[in-house]
């Protein structure tokens, strides 16, 4: 099914294109389909971006021509007419190839798949323009936008979850396609790679934390003042995370972009929003846990998978960390990791015997979420001022972790002892 944002049509029409030729034996080695769909998502977090926010604040740019004031509605609508265009163009493009596929015993074939592979060259030169031409503009759009996130934290700029998910799933593609393990895509920076590595990889583990537990809360219908304040700073991460999102990509051509001290800057912001986005966590986990239908209630298996790996992903970046924690809460943290590894085995094979646990299980990965969300606070606090704030919270810490850790055996061992009889 095609869908409705004109950005993911197009990246869908692209791997019908290539396959297409493929299929047709046409070598297609030679197209940069990284970078194609580099620029694509670039301008869909923007798309993204601007439609969501820019509803709530009127915004004027100065242009780079003539240092008059650019309207953002319209520099959206522009840039929304060229993405349709190339929409339309790929799509015509995906006929043609399936033309050209069904068609391969003639001998306008070899013609016909030049002719349609010259196009898309064509539509990738196309999609290039258009990011160097609004690259700027857009730029400032990201700058302004995460600039004002202090102003953004109202319910009257509040966007639904799904929207936040949306964009950061874009944000999550963007910062993989900046991913190769040979550390090519950074060009000139590529003694960098291992600091632009970790911190992409960090960032990845925030949103996805973030992209979880929105699906996670919508389970419990979660809605209220807890639900808003946890939405409100979410998307002050988001906007910021977007920020971030075009200066790893562009840092490799354009030196002016990556600014590392400005980067440290942000990053550190977003840690800042992080530690009130965990505080918001701690009070939606509460609430989930005292629902009543919480023992009745069917669970969605992927929603839960998904959730226990990114608690699986952020737990390891706790204990990665240079925090010192108690001899004793470490030990609990470690056990902890292993008893939600042994639960990303039942969710990925689920037994009989999860449907008669659904309610026990999800209680158990709550008081997990809240002790994770409580050391990451705790994290954020130490970094702050290391005096005795571990002493202080990692007694409570340490108990959590013991009665969740207890829970899990619990469920591990009735588990187990089912699947042997």
């Amino acid at each position: 099914m095609v869908s409705n944002n004109p950005v993911d049509s197009i990246l869908l029409h692209l791997k019908l294109v290539l396959n297409n030729l493929r299929q047709c034996h046409f070598d297609v080695s030679l197209f940069d389909e990284l970078e194609f769909k580099r620029n694509s998502l670039f301008l869909k977090i923007f798309l993204l971006c601007a439609r969501n926010w820019s509803n709530n604040h009127h915004m004027l740019l100065e242009s780079n021509d003539d240092h008059k004031k650019l309207d953002l509605s319209s520099f959206l609508s522009s840039i929304e007419d060229s993405v349709n265009k190339i929409g339309r163009a790929m799509e015509s493009l995906c006929r043609r190839s399936e033309t050209s596929l069904q068609s391969m015993i003639s001998s306008s074939v070899d013609s016909s798949r030049r002719d349609v592979y010259a196009s898309l060259q064509r539509v990738a030169s196309k999609l290039w323009q258009n990011k160097k031409y609004f690259k700027q503009e857009i730029i400032k759009v990201h700058i302004t936008l995460s600039d004002h996130n202090i102003s953004l934290q109202s319910s009257c700029c509040l966007i639904r979850g799904d929207e936040l998910v949306d964009i950061i799933d874009s944000i999550l593609q963007n910062l993989q396609l900046c991913i190769l393990k040979d550390g090519r895509f950074f060009g000139h920076m590529v003694k960098r790679y291992n600091v632009l590595l970790a911190q992409i990889e960090a960032l990845e583990d925030k949103l996805t934390f973030l992209k979880s537990f929105i699906g996670f809360a919508k389970l419990f219908c979660v809605e209220g003042c807890e639900l808003e304040h946890l939405l409100t700073h979410i998307q002050v991460v988001v906007l910021i995370a977007a920020r971030l999102s075009y200066i790893f990509l562009f840092c490799k051509d354009d030196k002016e972009v990556y600014d590392p001290k400005m980067l440290g800057e942000l990053l550190q912001k977003i840690n800042h929003v992080v530690l009130q986005v965990y505080e918001a966590c701690i009070s939606v986990l509460t609430v989930s846990k005292s629902s009543a239908s919480l023992q009745t209630m069917k669970m969605d298996k992927l929603i839960l998978r998904d959730f226990n790996d990114s608690l699986i992903g952020s737990l390891w970046q706790l204990l990665l960390c240079n925090t010192i924690f108690m001899v004793s809460v470490k030990g609990q943290m470690k056990i902890l990791y292993e008893g939600l590894r042994f639960f990303r085995s039942i969710l990925r094979k689920p037994q009989k015997q999860m449907d008669e646990l659904d309610g026990r299980f999800v209680t158990v990965l709550i008081g997990a979420a809240i002790v994770i969300c409580s050391l990451y606070v705790v994290n954020n606090v130490n970094e702050v001022d290391v005096n005795d704030s571990v002493v202080r919270d990692s007694p409570d810490c340490c108990a959590m972790l013991v009665n969740i850790n207890n829970d899990i055996k619990l469920i591990e061992a009735q588990i187990t002892g089912s699947s042997m009889m």
